[in-house]
């Protein structure tokens, strides 16, 4: 299972990459206006590039005040499915 801190690192990583940027380092604090060059088209990007990364889907709509938020988000819906294929693994036996 992830961890918050495997999440961050995984984030970072993706943002490392898309703004191609080595010397990105956030936390949960850092917002949008802290990256330079994040737009709306490059947030989509972020958006999509997580949810291939960790497996899980994000409505369009859905909006995060920083990447604590981000973050928060992702590691519960990681969790909601490592429960959801627990029960499932355990009606099948």
């Amino acid at each position: 299972m992830d961890t918050t801190v495997d999440v961050l690192a995984g984030v970072q990583a993706i943002l490392v990459d898309i703004f191609m940027d080595d010397d990105i380092e956030i936390d949960a604090e850092t917002t949008a206006d802290d990256i330079p060059g994040w737009d709306s088209l490059s947030h989509t990007i972020v958006m999509l590039s997580i949810e291939k990364k960790f497996g899980i889907s994000i409505a369009r709509n859905t909006e995060f005040a920083n990447i604590g938020e981000l973050v928060a988000f992702i590691s519960r819906e990681l969790e909601s499915a490592s429960v959801t294929r627990q029960t499932t693994q355990r009606s099948e036996s």
